[in-house]
């Protein structure tokens, strides 16, 4: 199986300092422009499944693309970015917020599959923040559920997530052998980086690629 890890569009998180950060920002205008040119590029990829993360700059990506694309998104919740729906932080701590609800999700996003794993206590449901080791188990989880789920079924999948989550993820398929720069290179907004997966192997086809955008919206 194929699987393309997107990186979600230019948040207003991006765009802001960080002292301006919200727990979860929507996508700017650019964010936008880039989520609709990876949606009409995926369009002729022959996509045979579309997963996103609960985070709205995540969830309006993938909306582009399932419009142009016609398929039927299915939220992951464990597709979040390292740390959670959390605010802050204020006097060196951050808050747990609960993230948007099933009923939230379903009428702001009403294209989208949502399953039990979410309810009206939020995706998040105001949990502490998450520690960068307990994201690397995250990405080891990420990746059994991939293999034991997906690979069997599907050719193509494409996975809308975040910036230090997807560089996890990568550096989990290989094991932590991937070149280091794959952590500590920022992902473009709506890069693709490019993994073939198989039950037993991973083989890396390309890394944070941006070839479906102009140069004026390369932005990390």
């Amino acid at each position: 199986m194929e699987i393309l890890i997107i990186r979600h569009g230019q948040s207003e998180n991006n765009a802001r300092p960080p002292q301006e950060r919200t727990e979860d920002p929507g996508l700017t205008d650019a964010g936008h422009r880039q989520a609709g040119l990876t949606g009409e590029w995926l369009a002729g990829m022959e996509v045979d499944r579309l997963l996103t993360s609960a985070f709205l700059r995540t969830m309006e990506t993938t909306d582009a693309i399932r419009r142009a694309t016609g398929l039927v998104p299915q939220v992951w919740p464990e597709l979040h970015e390292q740390g959670g729906c959390v605010s802050g932080p204020q006097d060196g701590d951050y808050s747990g917020q609960p993230g948007m609800s099933d009923s939230e999700i379903r009428q702001r996003f009403p294209g989208f599959k949502v399953g039990s794993d979410i309810d009206q206590r939020g995706w998040w449901r105001s949990e502490p923040f998450e520690p960068v080791d307990e994201a690397k188990l995250r990405s080891e989880r990420i990746l059994d559920r991939i293999r034991q789920d997906l690979v069997p079924n599907w050719r193509r999948v494409a996975v809308v997530t975040h910036g230090t989550i997807g560089r996890l993820l990568i550096n989990t398929m290989f094991e932590s052998r991937f070149v280091d720069q794959a952590w500590e290179q920022d992902l473009f907004n709506t890069s693709v980086t490019t993994v073939t997966v198989t039950r037993r192997s991973v083989r890396l086809l390309a890394f944070n690629t941006v070839g479906h955008l102009p140069k004026r919206l390369h932005t990390k």
